[in-house]
């Protein structure tokens, strides 16, 4: 029997968790850059305010936060495996937090003023 470190357990356990923290941010920076895609592709370019940019990025986060959008980018997220039988329950669950909603709007204000700088914006609520 080995000894037991209690140092290089608690090390373990939070490198584990660590990876499996970032692992959820980036799943949720990616659904937000597909939120974002789909919204500026479906929309008419045009130049304007932070009001309407505000609105726009709410209205994508709006959009983005209906569980079936997310479920069904989840299934074709290749990285993700769903076989497993409490995947898609956790998953579920983890939608509805308040740190996945917080994310993602935060994902979602980032990613509209980088593209903004490339492109002009659409028009809030087209689309």
């Amino acid at each position: 029997r080995g000894d037991f470190d209690i140092d290089k357990a608690v090390d373990f356990v939070q490198e584990a968790a660590e990876g499996e923290v970032a692992r959820l941010v980036d799943l949720v920076r990616r659904y937000a850059c597909h939120q974002v895609d789909l919204a500026m592709a479906s929309a008419p370019p045009l130049e304007v305010s932070i009001g309407v940019v505000r609105s726009f990025c709410d209205d994508i986060s709006r959009k983005a936060s209906e569980q079936t959008s997310f479920e069904q980018w989840l299934r074709t997220a290749s990285d993700v495996d769903l076989s497993a039988k409490q995947s898609l329950p956790f998953f579920k669950s983890f939608f509805q937090t308040q740190l996945f909603l917080d994310l993602m709007e935060r994902h979602v204000s980032a990613m509209v003023a980088e593209r903004r700088e490339r492109k002009p914006m659409p028009a809030a609520g087209d689309g």
